[in-house]
């Protein structure tokens, strides 16, 4: 299992984006994704065991929040054949308030063998809450509005790649760069850093050398989120997110 990658991912794609179920062969497979093994065929295919999928009901226009108190109690059971249990959520945005409510109590300390995946076509229709704790990587399919730059977006590209490369000199450049964004932004720019070091790690276009770097500016977001709430200010968030 491919344990660098965060255990809540929000995939914004098209429900028919093949990347959710290559997400979800990644987390199965012992070899992170090999593509020819028993865990790889049947996440592909969606029959996995392992896997389970949760949508919205026939005749219905959301996912109640009884669906996912199905998905905690099966979530306290181990995986039947893999080393993980995986449940993939589609269309994810269709979760009324109480399902989504719920599903923060599993996402906040969730068991070590389960991942989660969010798809949606519409991330901004999830809770605040949900989003802050889970990483957000997009699909092939994803609409092309969701996919137009973002503020500071290549900044944070720079700061993902120049960590995976460890890169610490140029790491120390761009914390003057950082230092100048405004703090209204600061929470923003993390979940940007956060997307796209998480992009990196999913996509396996790095060394395996690299990941731990990736993984550890993942843990350091978190302890920035933390930071930002308790009122630190910009200089030293920058510093903390660029010396690894």
């Amino acid at each position: 299992m491919n344990s660098r990658i965060p255990q809540s991912v929000i995939f914004v794609s098209r429900e028919d984006d093949p990347g959710v179920l290559s997400l979800a062969a990644q987390f199965l497979c012992a070899s992170g994704g090999c593509g020819d093994c028993y865990d790889c065929r049947h996440a592909h295919s969606g029959t996995h065991p392992d896997l389970k999928i949760i949508s919205v009901p026939d005749g219905k226009a959301e996912i109640p929040v009884d669906s996912v108190r199905t998905m905690i109690r099966d979530a306290s059971e181990y995986p039947a054949v893999s080393q993980a249990s995986v449940f993939l959520i589609q269309n994810s945005d269709c979760l009324n308030a109480s399902a989504q409510n719920a599903l923060l109590k599993i996402i906040e300390e969730p068991p070590d063998y389960c991942r989660f995946i969010l798809q949606t076509e519409s991330p901004g229709r999830l809770l605040p809450t949900v989003r802050s704790r889970c990483a957000m990587l997009r699909g092939q399919g994803a609409d092309l509005a969701a996919k137009t730059a973002q503020p500071n977006e290549k900044l944070a590209i720079e700061l993902a790649a120049l960590c995976a490369g460890g890169k610490k000199a140029d790491m120390l450049a761009l914390s003057y760069e950082l230092e100048k964004l405004p703090r209204g932004e600061i929470a923003a720019f993390i979940a940007l850093v956060r997307e796209k070091a998480a992009e990196l790690l999913v996509r396996r276009v790095i060394k395996n050398s690299d990941c731990a770097k990736l993984a550890a500016l993942l843990a350091s977001c978190d302890e920035c989120d933390e930071l930002l709430s308790g009122g630190t200010g910009t200089r030293h968030i920058a510093a903390r997110l660029s010396v690894m």
